[in-house]
């Protein structure tokens, strides 16, 4: 049985999950994990580009490692974003098994428009907040992301042995 606190605790995660996502979906005609794949492939290609790379996207398998997802997982939802022409796939010249990701304008346009958005109203809830709450909020979601990614850590090593 569920202790009081245990069920408090997924029960207010799910809500505020939800309720994020319900806003997110209002944003586009995207699903709130294809704004955050298309936003983390915006992100990621930046970040190469400030570093002097020279590749012309990112890879399939390092969006995965990214957002933590299957690759599988990630495949299909690049070819729904391939399919909307927000992303494309570049093949290697020197090796066609090379496959790149790169975003197109719509692409680049609509992870703009979200980040736009999604900095407007996080600060709209952290005005409402205020700096005391929102200071406190901080550290009690790095611990929780701490606990939890120890606990995570013993379950793999576990699950390994």
């Amino acid at each position: 049985m569920q202790s009081k606190q245990t069920q408090q605790l997924v029960e207010r995660i799910f809500r505020f999950n939800k309720l994020m996502h319900t806003h997110m979906a209002q944003m586009s005609d995207c699903s709130p994990g294809e704004l955050k794949m298309l936003t983390a492939i915006t992100c990621a290609i930046d970040e190469q580009k400030e570093q002097g790379s020279e590749l012309p996207g990112i890879s399939a398998s390092k969006i995965s490692k990214i957002l933590m997802h299957s690759k599988p997982a990630t495949s299909k939802m690049l070819n729904t974003l391939e399919a909307k022409g927000d992303i494309e796939r570049i093949y290697s010249k020197l090796d066609r098994r090379t496959v790149f990701i790169t975003v197109t304008e719509k692409g680049r346009e609509r992870a703009d428009q979200f980040r736009e958005e999604t900095d407007a109203y996080t600060n709209k809830i952290l005005e409402r907040l205020g700096v005391e709450k929102t200071n406190q909020m901080f550290e009690c979601m790095d611990a929780l992301y701490e606990i939890v990614k120890e606990i995570h850590e013993e379950d793999s090593t576990k699950n390994k042995q």
